[in-house]
């Protein structure tokens, strides 16, 4: 074996130490921490003499990096040659002697080993060590952590380029909104190239430097290259067309009736692809419905409107606006309206009378709903003397919901009227319950009327009359006939004995002889006495007559 022995200048650590390289397999003990540790190198070549220079140099890099770590085992410098150390004045710079390390931040165990690479540079050779270590978990004296290195695998990376970091893409592989861009990137790397056709991309494909735009379905390859390494693996990303449900908004209506409604809604974008099949609108009983789908004319995006028939009155129903396109169906949020019910009369109750008199009454109800259609023609009161009256309905002029009452005239004194309150409108009438008044008895005098005189026998006539009407009140305590030699008689005033109306007639007596007589019929009651017309006979001599 040839040893070859070079001397580091103006450097510290384990670096400042001679270096002895020992061609061949060599075991060597060295103090790490508190503890020693055996490690061995692999056979090295020994080259030409400025490779070999630059071997020692990339071992003395290698042994500077055990350095820090045997003081330090979480030490780390991960960038591609991260420090770099001058063997001779200015070695890095030219190139006349350096060694350029870095050390990786694995955990140092077995499954994942320290890694340390180390490039000794002469002019223009260049010689790489990779060392990766084992580490046990050592221990903290507060200021360092110190650790044994239980084990170390040298070998030489020289001739062996190390690969560029395969390139990546942003966003990855997937579906995507067409016109959007894709970012392709690799650490480092001095250029890329990329193929939109699905061929695998070489140096001269398309040189990328600015985002991809995609526009269609498309698989994007790429390499990197970069000086001095190998280049990288093909990348590749696949894309697609991004899809989506057309957007959907603003359900609205209008012209709610019975069994009719117009719908619409504002279809705000038609979705991926850009293209609808159906708009309308979906209504039902139930929340969010799916069914009663009607499509509205149009396929662009914009408000639309339908006309929706078949509804049932009175009905509380659901609905929301709808677009469709080969992705799927987009829906607005929901609405609700209730058809009108189905036509019906006005409501009235609360019959009222006040102001009651012999003749006159105010009569009164209330319109609580108007009915369906809500328009009334027509309210009043409606009277007669027999139960549930449906004549003598007079309009009091209002048609509005609301109390109202109307003053009614021409009314028998003392008598009892059923009454009631009406509405109309196109449904037809309505009608309050009965309610009931009697008109007062200020105090009317019987009617008496046709005075009769007939002879009866010798002195005697028979009088009478007729009383049509009792008076107020309706009870007569004496009904009969007066007479005289003047007109109007009170006198000779004799009661025929009845108390009711009717006809009557008594005998009365004794009259003289050629004198013409004034005769009534009379009747009384609580408020007076009512006396008939006059009328008039002339009593002459009947000889041979004689009264029974």
């Amino acid at each position: 074996m040839k040893n070859i022995l070079f001397k580091k200048e103006n450097q510290t650590g384990i670096a400042a130490l001679p270096v002895i390289m020992v061609l061949g397999m060599l075991t060597l003990a060295i103090a790490v921490g508190v503890t020693s540790v055996a490690f061995s190198e692999l056979m090295i070549s020994q080259g030409s003499s400025q490779s070999t220079r630059a071997l020692s140099y990339a071992e003395a890099g290698a042994r500077d990096a055990l350095w820090k770590i045997s003081h330090n085992k979480n030490y780390s410098c991960v960038s591609t040659d991260c420090y770099t150390i001058d063997f001779v004045t200015n070695g890095c710079s030219a190139g006349t002697g350096c060694a350029k390390v870095s050390v990786s931040s694995a955990a140092g165990d077995t499954a994942n080993p320290k890694v340390i690479t180390s490039k000794g540079v002469v002019g223009v050779n260049s010689r790489t060590i990779q060392v990766n270590l084992v580490l046990d978990s050592g221990t903290n004296d507060g200021t360092l952590q110190y650790g044994l290195i239980t084990s170390t695998t040298w070998s030489e990376l020289t001739g062996v380029a190390p690969t560029q970091t395969t390139p990546t893409f942003n966003p990855s592989s997937g579906a995507i909104t067409f016109g959007s861009t894709v970012a392709i990137s690799s650490n480092g790397a001095d250029s890329i190239y990329y193929t939109t056709d699905g061929s695998d991309p070489t140096v001269s494909s398309t040189l990328y430097t600015t985002p991809v735009t995609i526009s269609s379905a498309v698989t994007l390859k790429a390499i990197a290259i970069k000086s001095g390494y190998t280049n990288s693996a093909i990348g590749s990303a696949g894309y697609t067309q991004a899809t989506s449900i057309p957007t959907v908004t603003t359900p609205t209506q209008a012209s709610v009736a019975q069994t009719t409604v117009t719908l619409g809604a504002n279809v705000t974008s038609l979705g991926i692809p850009a293209s609808i099949s159906a708009r309308g609108v979906c209504y039902g009983t139930s929340p969010a419905p799916t069914t009663n789908c009607t499509p509205a004319s149009g396929t662009t995006t914009g408000v639309f409107t339908q006309s929706i028939t078949g509804l049932t009155a009175g009905t509380l129903y659901y609905y929301r606006g709808y677009a469709t396109n080969a992705t799927g169906t987009g829906y607005s949020a929901d609405d609700s309206f209730t058809t009108t019910a189905s036509n019906v009369a006005p409501t009235v109750t609360s019959p009222t009378s006040t102001s009651v008199a012999d003749t006159t009454v105010t009569l009164g109800a209330n319109v609580t709903s108007l009915g369906v259609p809500a328009s009334i023609s027509a309210r009043g009161v409606c009277y007669g003397t027999s139960a549930t009256p449906r004549g003598n309905c007079t309009p009091e002029g209002g048609t509005t919901t609301g109390v109202f009452t109307q003053s009614i005239t021409s009314l028998t004194a003392g008598t009892v009227y059923y009454y009631a309150g009406y509405a109309t409108n196109t449904t037809g009438t309505t009608y309050t319950s009965d309610g009931t008044f009697t008109t007062t008895s200020s105090g009317v005098v019987p009617t008496v009327t046709t005075p009769t005189a007939t002879f009866y026998c010798a002195s005697t006539y028979t009088l009478g009359a007729n009383v049509t009407s009792l008076g107020t009140p309706a009870s007569i305590s004496a009904r009969g006939t007066c007479f005289g030699t003047s007109p109007a008689p009170t006198t000779n005033c004799a009661a025929e004995g009845g108390t009711s109306t009717g006809v009557f007639t008594h005998n009365r007596t004794p009259f003289s002889t050629s004198t013409t007589y004034y005769y009534r019929g009379y009747a009384t009651n609580a408020t007076g006495t009512a006396y008939s017309s006059d009328g008039t006979f002339t009593y002459g001599s009947r000889p041979g007559t004689t009264c029974p």
